[in-house]
């Protein structure tokens, strides 16, 4: 059985501050996984991983299609896509020209309550729009 527990966060491009704060005292064995969704022009490239990874006690890397989700990491949705949970595993789904200004937020929420259940965990730290 799947124990993980997996805590998704929601934040708007202006929430760098708070992601430098929540990693800088988040310990370094908490036996979740964090996925971060960022509000970002679908065309901008992010360094978030770049940004993030000196504050944190845990790894920081960019999700990418395929990676099971371990515990006592942090990955961060890439900007052209949105990321789905299926099976434990992050699955990225291509962003098409008609999702720009899209819910991101609230479809891996979606996502990670369907998978997850009662081990999920949504924060949303800063939003944007209706997401």
């Amino acid at each position: 059985m799947n124990t993980l527990y997996v805590a998704g966060i929601g934040a708007s491009a202006g929430g760098l501050g708070a992601l430098k704060l929540m990693l800088e005292h988040l310990p370094g064995k908490t036996g979740v996984a964090f996925v971060l969704i960022q509000h970002l022009a679908a065309d901008h490239r992010s360094a978030l991983v770049e940004l993030l990874r000196p504050a944190a006690s845990i790894p920081v890397s960019e999700a990418s299609d395929g990676i099971v989700l371990e515990p006592d990491h942090f990955y961060i949705c890439p900007a052209k896509a949105n990321i789905a949970l299926e099976d434990g595993v992050i699955r990225l789904v291509p962003l098409t020209e008609a999702q720009k200004g899209h819910m991101s937020i609230d479809a891996f929420f979606y996502s990670l309550a369907r998978e997850y259940q009662q081990r999920a965990v949504a924060v949303v730290l800063s939003g944007t729009g209706s997401d």
